[in-house]
């Protein structure tokens, strides 16, 4: 190993030789129990009964490579298990960032009765509110930093609440996406290995436009 090559590692805090070779060659055993992850129970519960249910699920994403990857993700990945999934991307100049509630709306006469909200959702008390005014269940896959207080939704599944465990806290959404299809996919007896190949390269297009620390599970994602 060149003396560049070594200095590079130790500044993104690879000191061990164990730590080099899991960098050098990452390996999906790297990947965290995505029931790790806080209120995962709470939000698997929800999209299965959906799933059960027949119901419509919105898909709420972001305009950026991260939300969009975790938007394709999931819906793709419910609709493979049969949801009527519709999808909504705001727009840069028009909604702005975060949980439009004319989506919410609209996705509620349309007979929307779950949303899930990615790469956003964490601070939009207003349009989570209003989802279940709506009578519509809402679950929050965001990884960005939360605020005092939580949105009153069904689940909130984010690595950086002040109580959770994960040992990753800079998962980006996107692979925040592919953690919440691979707990589900093991709640309906459905093979891990089916969810990677499907959706990896989907988790590893976020991770690297998200710009996150290339290092343990967001490493094996790459």
């Amino acid at each position: 190993m060149s003396p560049v090559t070594a200095a590079l590692l130790v500044n993104r805090g690879v000191t061990s030789v164990e730590q080099a070779r899991a960098y050098f060659s990452p390996s999906v055993e790297q990947l965290c129990d995505p029931f790790g992850l806080p209120d995962m129970d709470s939000a698997v519960r929800l999209v299965n009964r959906a799933i059960d249910g027949r119901q419509t699920v919105l898909v709420h994403g972001d305009y950026d490579v991260d939300g969009l990857a975790a938007t394709a993700l999931l819906t793709r990945f419910l609709s493979k298990l049969g949801v009527n999934v519709q999808y909504f991307i705001p727009h840069r100049i028009h909604d702005h960032y975060g949980l439009a509630v004319r989506a919410i709306e609209r996705a509620a006469g349309e007979g929307a009765s779950l949303v899930i909200a990615v790469d956003c959702g964490i601070r939009d008390y207003e349009a989570v509110a209003r989802a279940g005014e709506l009578g519509m269940e809402a679950i929050v896959l965001d990884h960005h930093e939360p605020g005092d207080e939580l949105p009153c939704a069904g689940a909130v599944v984010d690595p950086k609440l002040a109580h959770s465990t994960y040992p990753n806290r800079e998962l980006t959404s996107a692979g925040l996406a592919l953690q919440f299809a691979r707990a589900v996919a093991r709640s309906r007896d459905l093979r891990d290995e089916y969810v990677l190949r499907a959706f990896l390269d989907l988790a590893a297009i976020g991770t690297v436009a998200d710009v996150a620390e290339l290092l343990g599970e967001n490493r094996a994602l790459v």
